[in-house]
C-alpha cells in the first residue's frame, strides 16, 4: 500500500480525469521526468490508478487492464500486492479504529485483520502474482517483439524498530478518543512482518517463473525499503522534545515532518498555521469526511480547490515526496545493474539510441512509451547480477 495519491487541485497529475488520484509527486511520474538514468530518448506514460488490484494488471475479461492501455513498452513496472493482501485492513484495525459505521473499539480485530493478510501472502498469492504475470505476457503491449522486461517492486517498512524509537510505545494515531491503540513495539513488528512475507514471496516468486519459464528470463524483483531507512514512522530524530519545532517532532511530527516519508492522518492538536515554513499545514480534520481507504465511496476520489481533499481519507500509509524519489532511485539502480538496454549502465560502454518505458502500479503509476526505434547493445561488459537481486546501497 506504497503508493501517492492526489489530495486536491494543486497536486493532481491529470485532473483526475479518470478518478485515479494519479499524483505529480508519484514515483512513476518522477521517474518520467528524470532524463538522467537513460540513455537517449525516453518517453513515457502515467496511467496506474488507485485502489488497483492483481486482476487490474492484465486480465483480458475484467477489471482495470492496465496492460491494454500500452503500446509497446521495453520495461513494466508493476507495484501491486497490498490491496489483495488488505494492508488497508490491518493499518484500519490495527492503527485508525475509525469507521462512521464502527464506533466502538470492540468492532476492530487487528489480531485478525493480520492473520488474515499472513494467510492469504502464504496461500493463494504467489500463484494469482504468477498468474498474472502470465497475462501480462500474452497481452499485446508485451509482443512486439522487443527484449521485454517485467519488474515486481517491494514494499517499504512503515516502522522503525530500534529501541531509540521506543518513544512511540505510548503514541497513537487513533482517530477517536474512544480507540487509542498504542504503536506498540510488539504491533509495529508485526506490521513490519506482513512487508517482509510479501516482499519475500514476491522475491522467491520472481525467481521461480524465471526458472519454469526459460523464455521470460526478463521478470525481477525490486526492494526499495532500505530506500525508506532513516524516514520511517517512530524514527529515533522524530522523537519528542524538540520545544522550537512542535510539528516536528512526536505525534503531530509524524504527519507535518517531510523527514518522515509516509502520509499519516493529520493530528487535531495543531492548529493551521502553526508549524515552521516548509512543513504541510492544510489542517485537515483527524477525523475524515468518508471511511478510511473506502476508494468506492464518490466522494474518496473527489478532489477539492481547497488545502484538502477527499484524498486524505485515502492517502495514509502511503509514500510523501520523498518516499516516492527513493523508489525511483532504487527502480533506476536495478535498471543499471540488469543492464537493461537504454539505461544508462557501467557495464555498458555505448547504450542504445531510445528508450520506451513503461510503469504499471496500482495506484497513481504508469509509465509507458510508444512505439519508437529498435534499440542495439554493443560492446557489453562481464554479465551484470541476475534481474531480481536485492539493492541495498541507495543510487549517489
Amino acid at each position: 500500500m506504497t503508493r501517492g495519491l492526489a489530495f486536491n487541485q494543486s497536486n493532481t497529475f491529470d485532473n483526475n480525469q479518470d478518478g485515479c488520484m494519479r499524483i505529480n509527486e508519484a514515483w512513476s511520474a518522477q521517474l518520467g521526468t528524470n532524463q538522467d538514468w537513460a540513455d537517449g530518448e525516453q518517453n513515457s506514460f502515467f496511467k496506474g490508478c488507485t485502489g488497483a488490484r492483481l486482476a487490474d494488471m492484465a486480465a483480458p475479461t475484467f477489471g482495470q487492464n492496465q496492460m491494454s492501455k500500452l503500446q509497446s513498452p521495453d520495461v513494466v513496472f508493476m507495484q501491486v500486492g497490498g490491496n489483495d493482501a488488505g494492508f488497508y485492513n490491518v493499518a484500519l484495525n490495527c492503527i485508525y479504529q475509525f469507521d462512521p459505521s464502527a464506533p466502538l473499539k470492540t468492532d476492530y480485530d487487528c489480531d485478525g485483520a493480520i492473520k488474515g493478510a499472513t494467510d492469504y501472502l502464504n496461500g493463494a498469492f504467489t500463484s494469482q502474482l504468477t498468474a498474472t504475470w502470465d497475462d501480462v505476457f500474452k497481452s499485446k503491449a508485451a509482443n512486439t517483439g522487443k527484449d521485454f522486461h517485467l519488474y515486481q517492486i517491494g514494499y517499504a517498512h512503515f516502522f522503525n524498530l530500534g529501541d531509540e524509537g521506543a518513544w512511540c510505545n505510548e503514541e497513537s494515531f487513533g482517530v477517536t478518543h474512544l480507540n487509542q491503540p498504542k504503536l506498540t513495539q510488539a504491533v509495529r513488528q508485526r506490521i513490519n512482518d506482513l512487508t517482509t512475507l510479501l516482499n519475500g514471496k514476491m522475491q522467491s516468486a520472481a525467481g521461480g517463473y524465471r526458472a519454469q519459464n526459460p523464455d521470460k528470463q526478463h521478470v525481477g524483483f525490486i526492494d526499495v525499503s532500505w530506500g525508506f531507512d532513516g524516514h520511517r514512522f517512530c524514527e529515533a530524530a522524530h522523537a519528542p522534545g524538540n520545544e522550537g519545532c512542535k510539528c516536528c517532532t512526536g505525534y503531530a511530527g509524524q504527519y507535518y515532518n517531510m523527514d518522515v516519508w509516509f502520509w499519516n492522518l493529520s493530528p487535531a492538536v495543531i492548529a493551521p498555521g502553526s508549524c515552521p515554513p516548509g512543513l504541510p499545514t492544510d489542517g485537515t480534520s483527524a477525523k475524515p469526511d468518508t471511511p478510511l481507504f473506502d476508494s468506492s465511496a464518490p466522494e474518496a476520489t473527489t478532489l477539492s480547490s481547497g488545502p484538502d481533499g477527499q484524498g486524505s481519507a485515502l492517502r495514509p500509509f502511503h509514500p510523501k515526496d520523498g518516499g516516492h524519489t527513493a523508489i525511483m532511485k532504487a527502480i533506476i539502480q536495478q535498471l543499471m545493474r540488469d543492464a537493461v538496454p537504454g539505461v544508462k549502465n557501467p557495464h555498458i560502454q555505448q547504450a542504445v539510441q531510445s528508450v520506451d518505458f513503461t510503469l504499471v502500479t496500482p495506484s497513481p503509476k504508469v509509465i509507458a512509451g510508444p512505439p519508437g526505434k529498435r534499440r542495439r547493445r554493443r560492446n557489453v561488459e562481464p554479465a551484470p547480477p541476475q534481474p531480481g537481486d536485492f539493492v541495498r546501497n541507495p543510487l549517489k
